[in-house]
């Protein structure tokens, strides 16, 4: 039988907290941009099979979460072609408000498993939506 002891259950915390340190590694972030009241984030899975890359546009009151597909991915490793996705991201979110879909931030961990996500859109309102070049 485990002991309930002060040391057993702090050795527990310590399990826990590098279990979801693992998961923070699945995606690589790096900002593409800053375009109006939006910073422009590539979340890119490592784990492509299994989670789709994602551009994130956080502004201080809404957080956008685009997923992007493979050829898009691709394309944004391009740096002269960046600029033209970024663009083309910001117009969406700006001009067509009826593509997005509203989220709740209770379906951050289990629709895209992003701890960094769910830690940058907290308190704002979130929106999800698809984009391809």
């Amino acid at each position: 039988m485990l002991s309930k002891s002060p040391a057993m259950k702090l050795f527990l915390v310590f399990a826990l907290l590098s279990f979801v340190q693992v998961e923070a590694v699945r995606y690589k972030i790096r900002t593409l941009d800053q375009i109006g009241d939006y910073r422009m984030e590539l979340h890119e899975s490592s784990e492509p099979s299994n989670y789709n890359s994602l551009v994130v546009a956080i502004s201080g009151s809404a957080c956008y979460i685009v997923q992007i597909s493979p050829s898009t991915n691709r394309a944004l490793k391009d740096k002269d072609r960046v600029d033209y996705i970024v663009n083309q991201i910001y117009a969406s979110i700006t001009e067509y408000v009826d593509q997005r879909q509203d989220m709740i931030y209770d379906n951050l961990a289990p629709n895209f498993s992003n701890p960094s996500l769910e830690r940058k859109c907290r308190g704002h309102a979130l929106f999800k939506m698809s984009w391809s070049v």
